[in-house]
């Protein structure tokens, strides 16, 4: 029986009895949850399985019965030794691996069955007819399942090379066909095809059925010495075990391919294809047809989004159509081979899946997210949510309406807070001269400058503008109206450089509420809620604000600075001192919701005291941060682990967390008050609560 799945709907007919024995055992058994939108990760270095793991299915097949996915697949993890492995979700993400069903131990497929049947099936065969008997060191791979049910059975296809000239002058793969009555297996060998139609066969592609129940077989074969030069297709026999009839043969069009599979969208039948690179990754193609024995048109590659010459350095296995309650989505599975000497990939991992959509006009795209959201049950599926922006803060609010410019600093010009239909900060002087006046902390970074401005005068050249980063007088940048223009400058070393402008027409006596916003590189000027110029430009990182009036008398009120807060996360993958952990702590994925790649956990659903996880950040501004926590929240989780704050000199051991709720969120622990330090500020979590104790990131967040 499947480990923690449902029964699979095998249509097999059971009796009443078994049938109600089965019905009472049920109760007493923890099956996989149904499906709901959950989380993938594609360029996650190892994903393992339900136990913890590494999941081993190369070149592999996968396949739905009822809610859960079957998949099948390589284990090329042992040299020599042959191994189909068997792993079965409701979710696509979670995957349990099935028990061994035959006597070796290893998978689900018994080849000790196939020497003998191949003595049976070639007792009267000349001897030049005869294959090679099989042997551990042979080449089995890219195993397709289907269930026959005509005759009760699943029927694995695999391609089988013994390397054996008797039967094909190239030696060449071989059709090797097995069956079980059961999807676990054991499978047993039935059937095998030297030369499928009369060709020396290269990869084996899909397994593929109609809306009429006919099932096809699509491969690469050989033209002449030019290996993997032509598709085939074939019709299969009733019982899935034999060649029926070639439905369809074609030479490549711009170059050789293989790794093919079928599906049909529509009335329009899709072939995907790799190109024959060995086991490196490369691009995907695809050609379309009508009538599966008709004409294939050659439409190109795939499209990647964003550009990928070689699918997110894939190769593909199959494309697998998802049918749920709201709609149809289908989901790219590529091959990474980057294992036991196939050196195919430069990528992390062994599997690269990934979204594929269709246009109004049916081009196929692969969008390569590092992480999105699928929803099996629904065939649906969401590309990552951005981090939305920290909320602002307030750095600075200023309307003078206390009489006086406390903190400002004046360079140049003639500067007062005045009464102006309320009090405002005005610039008074008319000459052909800069007047500049700044305040707050030279190392702010990120953040927006607004302020409302009102000329007074106009002469020649005249303009006047809030000032963002200012280093001094001779290094800021400069969001500033002229008579006829906006404009944003930058003051490098005492020069001028108009990064971007546009004709925009000012009014004496007149308020203009202007905005600079700088994030990163990237700056955007506004003016009333409008945003007039954006520009990237990296010449200063960081200064005060300012404001700045050039042969021209103005007014400024309601100043305000609104700051991207200073944040620093540590992750349980930053290495020491940032995170260190006493004890073995086990990474996993199986809980959706963790920050980055991973999370750690203790490894045992018991107190262990003497395991913890620290973090400790690196903090360049001193000041009152507060402190929060990430986990995938469980049920099994610990309810009150301990805490150790340290900060400033200080130790607070009150705090827990409860680690079985609030996951995939940022949950507040407290404020506390950090030096500049990168050593004498931590928070550490201890294993010495019930349950599975939860290392994954902690954030602190300057106030």
């Amino acid at each position: 029986m499947l480990r923690a799945q449902k029964m699979l709907g095998s249509r097999k007919i059971w009796t009443a009895a078994v049938a109600a024995l089965f019905i009472l055992l049920s109760f007493g058994v923890a099956t996989a949850a149904k499906a709901a939108s959950v989380t993938m990760n594609p360029d996650q270095s190892v994903w393992n399985d339900t136990e913890g793991n590494p999941i081993w299915a190369q070149g592999g097949w996968m396949m739905k019965e009822g809610d859960t996915f079957l998949w099948y697949g390589m284990n090329y993890s042992e040299s020599g030794v042959k191994n189909v492995n068997l792993l079965t979700s409701t979710d696509m993400v979670h995957w349990t691996k099935q028990a061994s069903t035959v006597p070796s131990g290893k998978g689900i497929v018994d080849f000790s069955t196939i020497n003998p049947k191949l003595a049976e099936l070639e007792a009267n065969y000349p001897p030049e007819q005869k294959t090679i008997p099989f042997a551990s060191s042979q080449w089995i791979g890219r195993p397709v399942v289907a269930y026959n049910s005509s005759t009760s059975q699943y029927v694995m296809i695999t391609e089988w090379n013994t390397f054996d000239k008797n039967i094909d002058v190239f030696g060449r793969n071989k059709l090797a066909f097995f069956t079980s009555s059961s999807a676990e297996g054991p499978f047993t060998f039935q059937n095998y095809i030297a030369r499928p139609n009369g060709y020396s066969m290269g990869d084996l592609g899909s397994i593929f059925t109609d809306d009429d129940g006919s099932t096809y077989l699509t491969f690469t074969v050989d033209a002449g010495s030019n290996w993997n030069g032509a598709f085939q297709m074939s019709k299969l026999t009733s019982d899935y075990l034999d060649i029926a009839e070639s439905t369809k043969h074609f030479g490549w069009t711009e170059g050789n391919k293989e790794a093919t599979t079928l599906i049909k969208r529509g009335s329009q039948y899709y072939l995907f294809a790799s190109k024959t690179n060995g086991f490196k990754s490369t691009p995907s193609y695809y050609y379309t047809t009508t009538s599966l024995s008709g004409t294939w048109t050659y439409k190109w590659d795939i499209l990647t989004s964003p550009t990928s010459g070689n699918s997110f350095d894939t190769q593909i296995d199959q494309i697998l159509p998802l049918q749920g309650t709201e709609g149809t989505m289908y989901v790219y599975l590529g091959d990474r081979w980057t294992n036991n000497g196939f050196n195919g990939s430069t990528g992390v991992g062994r599997n690269g899946w990934y979204p594929l959509t269709f246009s109004a006009t049916g081009v196929p795209t692969i969008h390569g997210y590092s992480s999105w959201t699928i929803d099996t049950a629904a065939g649906t599926w969401s590309p990552p949510v951005a981090a939305p922006e920290p909320e602002l803060q307030t750095l600075v609010s200023d309307n003078f309406e206390d009489g006086d410019a406390q903190g400002w600093s004046a360079s140049s010009g003639n500067w007062s807070v005045v009464a102006d239909a309320t009090y405002a900060y005005q610039q008074s002087a008319n000459t052909a001269a800069e007047a500049v006046a700044a305040t707050g902390d030279a190392n702010w970074t990120n953040y927006d400058v607004l302020a409302d401005m009102t000329p007074k005068s106009t002469t020649s050249g005249a303009a006047t503008g809030i000032i963002g980063r200012y280093a001094d007088n001779n290094n800021y940048y400069l969001l500033r109206l002229s008579t006829n223009q906006v404009q944003l400058l930058k003051k490098v070393n005492g020069t001028f450089t108009t990064l971007a402008a546009k004709s925009y027409t000012e009014n004496l006596n007149t308020a203009y509420s202007l905005k600079l916003s700088m994030r990163g590189n990237t700056l955007v000027g506004s003016v009333n809620g409008i945003e007039e110029l954006t520009v990237n430009d990296s010449s200063i990182a960081a200064g005060k604000i300012g404001l700045r009036a050039y042969n021209q008398q103005a007014v400024f009120d309601n100043i305000q600075v609104k700051g991207v807060p200073v944040e620093v996360t540590v992750d349980n993958n930053d290495p020491g001192p940032a995170f260190a952990t006493t004890g073995a702590w086990t990474s996993s994925t199986f809980d959706s919701g963790f920050y980055n790649t991973n999370y750690l956990n203790d490894g045992a659903a018991a107190a262990n005291p003497d395991k913890s996880a620290v973090w400790t950040p690196t903090i360049t501004e001193a000041g009152n941060y507060k402190v929060y926590m990430r986990w995938p929240a469980s049920s099994n989780r610990p309810t009150a682990a301990p805490l150790e704050i340290k900060y400033g000199g200080l130790l607070d051991t009150s705090k827990t967390v409860n680690q079985t709720i609030n996951g995939s969120t940022w949950v507040e622990v407290g404020t506390y008050v950090f030096t500049a330090s990168a050593t004498e500020n931590a928070v550490k979590i201890i294993a010495s609560a019930p349950g599975y104790t939860i290392a994954d990131a902690v954030k602190f967040v300057k106030q």
